[in-house]
């Protein structure tokens, strides 16, 4: 009998486990993914870069690491720099804890962050569907950037709410991250890589964001399903344990 439940309960525990995400790298900079016929830089996912009042290049681009996109503001009105996960540009990404990134940012320097959205169809932008926007510099030490080279993890529940703070934003059909409106004027932001962060071994959150919306729930999006996965397989084999006192 006890054979059959400790079997039953590691059967489990392995479908727990196989149902979170992994963590998927969308660009390390390694690697030149530039098309000079289309003028656009793409990342290890398929994706491209791009943006408005902003000046893109890749620069040091090599096997070590250490290589970049960097983007120099050149218009401070309305500018934004976006980076896909796909070609298609349009994913379902619910299955996802987060965004993790690390980039360098002029000292002082503040910027938004978004997902923007497509509609159901996969083909047409959603122009009211954009997440909440959230301050990058929040989730730094101090709240402030500082001009050296610095990590960002943006948890999706930060974003699970359209720009109005009331409806759901939709993870089933993201279309992209995007920095808005990046200041100051003739800066520099060189970003080091760009991570979707699965829901297996969630990083700790040690800062805490303020968005320019306020939620009116806590309900969350799929993005949150799967975390619940390490204190239940710590649960289940408490149970194996405790059937052999």
């Amino acid at each position: 009998m006890i054979k059959t439940i400790v079997l039953l309960t590691l059967a489990a525990t392995s479908a727990v486990a196989q149902s979170c995400t992994q963590s998927r790298v969308l660009d390390d900079f390694k690697v030149s993914n530039y098309s000079a016929g289309l003028n656009r830089y793409y990342n290890l996912a398929g994706g491209d870069y791009g943006g408005e009042g902003v000046s893109l290049s890749l620069d040091n681009v090599n096997p070590n690491g250490n290589g970049y996109i960097s983007a120099t503001v050149t218009n401070t009105t309305g500018n934004f720099f976006f980076f896909k996960t796909n070609f298609d540009a349009c994913e379902d990404i619910s299955g996802y804890y987060g965004v993790y990134f690390d980039f360098e940012g002029p000292a002082g320097g503040n910027s938004t962050f978004t997902l923007t959205q497509m509609q159901s169809d996969c083909v047409t932008r959603n122009e009211t569907g954009d997440s909440t926007y959230v301050n990058v510099q929040d989730y730094l030490p101090n709240k402030a950037i500082t001009g050296a080279r610095q990590t960002v993890i943006i948890p999706f529940t930060d974003v699970r709410f359209r720009a109005d703070g009331v409806t759901p934003y939709d993870f089933i059909h993201f279309k992209d991250f995007t920095f808005v409106t990046m200041l100051p004027l003739d800066s520099v932001w060189k970003f080091y890589n760009f991570t979707l962060l699965g829901t297996c071994n969630p990083p700790p959150v040690t800062t805490t964001s303020t968005s320019t919306s306020s939620p009116a729930s806590t309900a969350g999006s799929g993005a949150q399903g799967s975390s619940a996965a390490a204190p239940l397989i710590t649960s289940l084999f408490g149970l194996i344990a405790a059937l052999f006192v």
